[in-house]
């Protein structure tokens, strides 16, 4: 049923202060342990699977014999006889029990040996991968030394990958080792310093160290695991070895009452053979003692060797953790010596890019400077007088060079800083990849943003009105303030500055395009003779644009269209007078008031009429 084929597992229980000899001592005694232990468990399963085909046998037989005996017992009809063979069936299903328990016991123990074996042959592959690490015999990855390239400060020349079979982050605990730092948009066109090199060296090796250690975490975690199983079958041989004593004790009892019918009767060949049958169940009991015991013993060392991996445990731990933060820290120093900012960085920075970047700047301000006190100049010296008769040409320039002298700044400022970026070593072609997909994101957010633009330009390109024009745009009249390709500004008569978007400008009217019209509406009293009031309206316009004062802002000499309307309140005249825009108010203001004197002096009534009839001022 079982020999002991092996000795009890060896300990495997390091010391704080084991040199790495010892260690590899120590682990070289336990896989020979468990080789010796291994061969011991396979010859065990062959006696195993032997017992069990002839316990199993056995079972057949004696379900064979029970069967025929209740066949018996169904023809007998003595009542001795029957009694006789009544017990004897009770007996033989004891028995037939006992065996059959036996089997079953067997079979249990059969299947755990086999699952010793392969979970042994699994922890000796284990120890084995572990013992060549340590010996350095192992597949071990090599450190990837980054190459030695025109880097830019604050960007990591490489990225050393992770190793294969090695999962970095996977221990509970643990944190992941940090990833070199992506290359962004900037150039790689600054030399990497000797600093910068050994750290990302230093970085690779600690980060390999780390993995390492975690890779050896792992393993220290699958031996483990294997333990565990072997105890846990070991238990369950234990338990079967204690049930198969329990059943054994049973048979032993069984042939004890044998032996003792047996010399009641006393027949000397029944007692022999009853005697032979006794002496086989104290055997079997016996070699069950020693395996409990061998079971017992063997549960102990394993469970030293628990306990020794669980010391073992907090110490592999302890180290991968130190290896990390080693790791950790190496990562930090080598991404701080690249860093933009570190001191060192800054300054190579400022002695290579520094002075490209600061003639980038002059050249920008110099064009701004240009571009303010020249761009009114340029426009006044390109510009003629265009469509419009008499205008004034300077206005139509300072118009032009108000909006397109702001458009121009803005060109040559957003030129200036795409040049500065590429003086400092961005990359613009990704810059302006980026801001081609924010443009028509901006685009399609600001439709009305880019409608004012456009009808700015169309607004300033067909001269619809320029600075100090009276227009007229919605429901709001007022000059012309100021013109960008934005907005307009209109300054209306009570002081007040309406911004108004180009875009929101359906239609405009233009109270000053080339020239103006003032229209005099007179009403005088009927009583009055018209010929002589048309007569003295025309004399004092043509007094007024005869005056050195105003003849130069009159275009034609005043026209009398003479009367115009009959109303319920008097005759009304009027007289067109055609002057530059400039002028209109002036020369009509002052031409109303000689009116009101000329009147005044020759009596001529002005009627006045009646309130109710008046409409309301507003």
């Amino acid at each position: 049923m079982f020999s002991q084929k092996a000795s009890p597992p060896s300990e495997d229980q390091p010391e704080s202060t084991e040199s790495g000899a010892e260690r590899v001592a120590r682990m070289e005694r336990v896989i020979e342990s468990d080789k010796a232990r291994l061969s011991g468990l396979t010859k065990d399963l062959m006696e195993r699977a032997s017992q069990f085909e002839r316990t199993s046998a056995d079972v057949v037989r004696r379900e064979t014999e029970l069967t025929e005996m209740r066949a018996r017992l169904e023809l007998i009809s003595d009542p001795e006889a029957v009694a006789e063979l009544e017990e004897e069936i009770a007996a033989a299903e004891e028995k037939y029990e006992l065996v059959k328990q036996l089997a079953d016991l067997a079979l249990q123990a059969e299947k755990a040996v086999r699952g010793q074996i392969r979970t042994l042959e699994q922890k000796v592959g284990i120890d084995k991968k572990a013992l060549d690490e340590a010996l350095g015999k192992g597949d071990l990855p090599e450190i990837i030394e980054p190459p030695v390239s025109a880097t830019p400060t604050g960007q990591t020349a490489t990225q050393t990958p992770s190793q294969p079979g090695v999962t970095p982050g996977v221990v509970p605990g643990l944190p992941g080792v940090p990833a070199s730092t992506p290359q962004g948009v900037i150039r790689e066109t600054l030399p990497d310093t000797p600093e910068q090199i050994e750290a990302r060296k230093q970085a690779a090796r600690s980060k390999l160290e780390a993995e390492l250690a975690e890779q050896a975490v792992l393993t220290f975690l699958e031996r483990k695991a294997a333990l565990q199983q072997q105890i846990d079958l070991e238990e369950s041989l234990l338990q079967t070895a204690t049930q198969s004593k329990a059943l054994a004790g049973q048979g032993l009892q069984i042939r004890q009452r044998e032996l003792d019918a047996a010399k009641r009767t006393g027949d000397e060949a029944q007692v022999a053979q009853a005697r032979e049958k006794l002496d086989r169940i104290i055997t079997a009991v016996q070699k069950l003692d020693e395996e409990i015991s061998y079971r017992e013993t063997t549960l102990e060392g394993f469970d030293k060797r628990m306990q020794a991996l669980h010391d073992e445990q907090a110490m592999v731990t302890q180290e991968a953790e130190l290896k990390r933060e080693e790791a950790a820290t190496a990562e930090k120093q080598s991404v701080w010596l690249s860093s933009p900012l570190h001191p060192a960085n800054v300054m190579r920075w400022g002695l290579n890019r520094g002075p490209n970047i600061i003639a980038v700047m002059i050249v920008v301000l110099v064009l701004l400077v240009i571009i303010r006190h020249s761009v009114q100049k340029v426009a006044r010296a390109m510009v003629g007088k265009g469509r419009r008769h008499r205008r004034d040409a300077i206005t139509r320039a300072d118009t032009l060079a108000l909006s397109f002298g702001s458009a121009a700044t803005v060109i040559v400022a957003v030129i200036g800083i795409f040049l500065m970026f590429e003086a400092a070593g961005v990359d613009i072609a990704t810059v302006l990849g980026g801001a081609a997909v924010l443009g028509v994101a901006i685009a399609f957010g600001a439709q009305n943003l880019m409608r004012d633009y456009f009808n700015g330009f169309i607004i300033l390109i067909e001269d619809q009105f320029e600075l100090n024009d009276l227009v007229t745009i919605g429901k709001i009249t007022g000059r012309v303030e100021s013109v960008s390709l934005r907005t307009t500004a209109l300054r209306d008569l009570k002081g007040k500055l309406h911004f108004i978007p180009n875009g929101e400008i359906k239609s405009v009217t233009n109270r000053s395009y080339d020239w103006a019209r003032i229209v005099f509406d007179i009403r005088v009293s009927y009583k009055e003779s018209a010929d002589q009031v048309m007569a003295e309206i025309l004399s004092v316009a043509q007094e007024v644009c005869a005056e050195e004062k105003y003849k130069d802002g009159v275009i034609e000499p005043p026209q009398m269209l003479g009367v115009d309307q009959f109303t319920e309140f008097g005759m009304i005249v009027k007289c067109l007078l055609k002057v530059a825009p400039s002028h209109l108010f002036e020369i009509r203001r002052e031409i109303l008031r000689r009116i009101k004197n000329r009147f005044d002096e020759l009596g001529i009534e002005i009627p006045m009429a009646d309130a109710a009839a008046l409409p309301a001022r507003t």
